[in-house]
């Protein structure tokens, strides 16, 4: 079964892998020690965007928990994420400028419309998949309630029909012991013994 730990890794590596491609004579233009920087910050960059958008949609799949709020659960959970996917890309990307001794100008307006585009992208992305393993556990939880209400309706019936059964089965069984003893005694000590072995297992 896909765990959020497994998507979280594999959305994580598909970040880390699309930037070193897109950027890669960025990455790869100075040192190997700044090389190796650049991809690790690029890694937690990835690691942690998926890492709070778990946790955003986390909170509102315990804050609305059935599975006929998706609507609302979905609308909180994509503002919010989209909201701190922003925030850390345009952390991001300060880092790397500054690791690059670039222009800390983050704030350019072809560059904000980049992060809010990729930030919108990341966000649509998960949510489906975290939504999806939410309505799984959901609708595994819920099967296993009806089976569970199902046994103990089936033992409450078995319960029941055993309390029935027993008085009236005794009754006849002593009916016929009494019948037994006047005509045929031998058969008596018989019958007792096999309505002991009867009754043990009732």
């Amino acid at each position: 079964m896909i765990k959020p730990f497994h998507i979280i890794c594999f959305f994580s590596l598909m970040l880390t892998v699309i930037s070193l491609l897109t950027n890669w004579g960025v990455y790869f233009s100075g040192s190997v020690f700044m090389a190796v920087c650049l991809v690790f910050v690029t890694i937690v960059r990835g690691v942690l965007i998926l890492w709070l958008d778990h946790k955003i949609i986390g909170f509102f799949q315990t804050k609305y928990p059935a599975l006929n709020h998706l609507k609302k659960r979905a609308f909180f959970s994509m503002i919010s994420m989209i909201c701190m996917t922003y925030l850390t890309i345009l952390i991001y990307e300060l880092v790397k400028r500054m690791l690059l001794s670039q222009d800390l100008n983050v704030f350019d307006s072809s560059i904000l419309t980049l992060n809010l585009i990729g930030a919108t992208l990341i966000s649509l992305i998960i949510l489906p998949t975290f939504e999806m393993l939410f309505s799984e556990k959901v609708s595994q939880r819920i099967l296993l309630e009806n089976l569970e209400l199902k046994r103990r309706n089936l033992q409450g019936q078995y319960d029941t029909l055993k309390g029935q059964v027993n008085p009236h089965f005794l009754f006849n069984s002593l009916n016929s012991l009494a019948g037994l003893i006047k005509k045929k005694p031998q058969l008596a000590t018989y019958f007792v013994d096999e309505m002991a072995y009867v009754y043990r297992y009732l």
